[in-house]
C-alpha cells in the first residue's frame, strides 16, 4: 500500500469560548463580538424546514455553502437583529443578499426564491425586495464580508 508508512495523526479539536450576552465585553467599534446565544439561535434555523430541506438537497453546494452562510451570520449581526429576529424569513433576505454580493449565476439567486417564499413566489417577490433593501441598509449598505472574516 502506497500510504503505509505514514501514520496518521489525529487533528486537534478547537474550542471556541464564547462569551454570553449577559456578560457584554468592552471591545473596539471595529471587532464583532460574536455570542453563544447568537450561534445557538443561528445554527437552530439550519435544521428548520425549508432550510434544511435546501442544505440536504443542494449536494454540490450550488445554493449554500460554508461563506455564504458565514456571510448571513454576519449580515444577521451588521443589520443589528435581536435573537428574536434570528427567523427563517432574515435567513432568506441574508442569504439572497449574500448570492447578490457573491454569486455571479442569476439563476441561482432565483432559485431561492421557491424556498424562501414558496410555490406563490412571485406574489410576495417585490414586498421580499423591499425587506431586503430595508436590511441592507440597516447594515449601512455594507455587504462585503472578507474571505478573511469568514474563516474566522
Amino acid at each position: 500500500m502506497l500510504y503505509s508508512s505514514h501514520v496518521m495523526t489525529a487533528r486537534q479539536v478547537r474550542h471556541l469560548t464564547l462569551p454570553s450576552v449577559k456578560e457584554q465585553p468592552v471591545h473596539q467599534a471595529s471587532l464583532m463580538t460574536i455570542y453563544k446565544e447568537e450561534l445557538d439561535k443561528f445554527f437552530s434555523l439550519l435544521v428548520t424546514d425549508p432550510i434544511k430541506q435546501l442544505l440536504e438537497k443542494d449536494k454540490c453546494y450550488n445554493h449554500v455553502d460554508n461563506y455564504l452562510l458565514t456571510m448571513v451570520f454576519v449580515y444577521f449581526k451588521r443589520s443589528g437583529l435581536s435573537l428574536a429576529d434570528y427567523n427563517t424569513h432574515n435567513f432568506w433576505l441574508c442569504l439572497y443578499l449574500a448570492h447578490d454580493q457573491e454569486e455571479d449565476e442569476e439563476e441561482l439567486k432565483w432559485e431561492l426564491l421557491s424556498w424562501a417564499l414558496g410555490d406563490d413566489w412571485m406574489a410576495s417577490y417585490s414586498q421580499f425586495m423591499v425587506e431586503k433593501d430595508d436590511l441592507w441598509r440597516k447594515m449601512d449598505c455594507r455587504s462585503v464580508v472578507s474571505r478573511r472574516q469568514c474563516e474566522q
